[in-house]
């Protein structure tokens, strides 16, 4: 299977999203920063 440079732009931007929605899941555990959980989360 060959892969396109768009399909792997679009799996980078996949994994950075999970690794951004994980990190804001982690930081609400942390009352000392509050983060408003539609910031860090482009649709």
């Amino acid at each position: 299977m060959v892969i396109t440079t768009r399909e792997q732009e679009l799996r980078t931007e996949v994994l950075a999203n999970l690794k951004n929605l994980r990190a804001t899941v982690r930081g609400y555990g942390q009352p000392e920063f509050p983060t408003p959980y539609h910031s860090n989360i482009r649709l």
